[in-house]
């Protein structure tokens, strides 16, 4: 609150934020969004937006520590592959908005190196960087998701991995996801957010990898089944080039006929003799056609 006085007037309370409300050059917005690389106001599905985008942090520097420590990282890959995590991070600082449906698993022993190679690399992505603890990922909250463009997590364990599969699956290949954080309206962001796993255990790739690669090259396809018809209960049928059915040991089979003659008329006629029975009453008789 503010108290301004005057030489006739005493001192009165102003509300400072009721005063900024009801002012000209406040500025409106009916929702918050994440837009990387776009301008601080947009036109969102509810009207004007403020976007929570601020740009790099970048500073002046050498990166010769950093390519040092790459190398000595990767120095057992072919040295067609060495560079592919560096590109990799490379691409998705040169396009934000690009939802890399892939995640980097560095595996080894304590000490090697990998915690700090990606720890470099989220601080190279800061403000937008976010390192969470395993037990985030299951987590009913996950604030991180609307601003975090890389997300580091480290001494993950497979028994951990295996239990919350699925939400990593949505995590690393989904780019809608649904978002729910303290005093804040539950609602569906989009989350740019390229992650980095850490572990000493190598259980974690294999759970991870093939959890991945299932997400993106094995989509669930629907299949239509039929049950039984009323067909399948043929005892014997005629079909010309049916299979001969070939059976080891005892099995119940429908008969197929593969000859028969055509069929034949037959007719028989017989007559019997009508005679008179007493009054002039015919007592039957007449001819009879099979």
């Amino acid at each position: 609150h503010i108290s301004p006085g005057g030489p006739k007037s005493g001192p009165r309370i102003i509300s400072v934020a009721e005063r900024w409300l009801k002012h000209p050059h406040a500025q409106r917005y009916s929702e918050v969004l994440f837009r990387p690389g776009d301008g601080e106001t947009l036109v969102g599905e509810h009207g004007r937006a403020l976007n929570l985008w601020r740009g790099w942090n970048a500073e002046p520097g050498s990166v010769e520590p950093w390519l040092r420590l790459n190398e000595y990282m990767f120095q057992r890959l072919h040295p067609s592959l060495r560079d592919i995590p560096m590109k990799t991070l490379i691409y998705k600082a040169q396009n934000p908005k690009s939802k890399i449906p892939m995640a980097l698993i560095l595996l080894g022993t304590q000490g090697s190196g990998k915690t700090m190679w990606a720890d470099a690399a989220r601080e190279a992505f800061s403000p937008y960087g976010e390192n969470i603890k395993p037990s985030q990922i299951a987590s009913e909250y996950q604030g991180f998701l609307e601003t975090a463009l890389l997300v580091t997590i480290h001494e993950m364990e497979p028994e951990r991995m295996a239990k919350g599969i699925e939400i990593l699956k949505a995590l690393v290949t989904d780019l809608r996801r649904p978002m729910n954080e303290k005093y804040r309206v539950a609602r569906q962001v989009d989350a740019y957010g390229f992650y980095i796993f850490t572990s000493n255990l190598h259980g974690v790739g294999a759970v991870a990898g093939d959890a991945i690669d299932r997400a993106l090259f094995a989509p669930r396809i629907e299949r239509s089944v039929d049950g039984p018809r009323l067909s399948d209960l043929t005892v014997m049928a005629s079909t010309a080039g049916a299979p001969m059915p070939r059976v080891y040991g005892r099995a119940r089979l429908s008969g197929q006929v593969i000859w028969a003659t055509n069929l034949e008329e037959v007719v028989s006629t017989s007559s019997d003799t009508t005679r008179s029975g007493g009054k002039g009453i015919g007592m039957g008789g007449g001819t009879s056609v099979t």
